[in-house]
């Protein structure tokens, strides 16, 4: 991600940005997949439906956990779900590109790039003319 990096008199010079890392998007929190139905027993138990997502909360004992779905916090059998995993946002992978060369655009469907701009590389593919 690139930022602005601002000039003394308050303005932003096109072509002047500062690099920025970026910490890991993850939240920490950590998601079971429900692999079959289940329909509870006691009040405190959750239904469950195949494809689900429960956020995991902990063990409560051996073949019980402790999960939230849909708003409701409940207990539910530890072997109708996969394993627990660190709840990531699925996102596409992106590819970067720092400009080597500065180029100006000559038409309406090209962009005008300077020396160190980063481009996000949408495809590697150009279509045929």
């Amino acid at each position: 991600i690139l930022t602005p990096s601002p000039s003394g008199n308050g303005t932003l010079p096109k072509a002047e940005y500062e690099e920025v890392t970026l910490r890991n998007g993850s939240s920490g929190r950590q998601v079971c997949r429900v692999l079959f139905s289940y329909e509870p027993c006691n009040e405190d138990e959750l239904a469950l439906s195949p494809q689900d997502l429960i956020e995991y909360l902990g063990e409560v004992e051996e073949g019980w956990w402790r999960g939230r779905l849909r708003g409701r916090t409940g207990v539910f059998p530890s072997n109708f779900v996969t394993p627990p995993t660190p709840d990531e946002p699925e996102r596409e992978s992106k590819e970067y590109c720092r400009v080597l060369f500065p180029y100006k655009a000559s038409n309406d469907d090209e962009l005008s790039l300077e020396e160190g701009d980063i481009v996000t590389l949408l495809s590697r593919d150009a279509p045929d003319k």
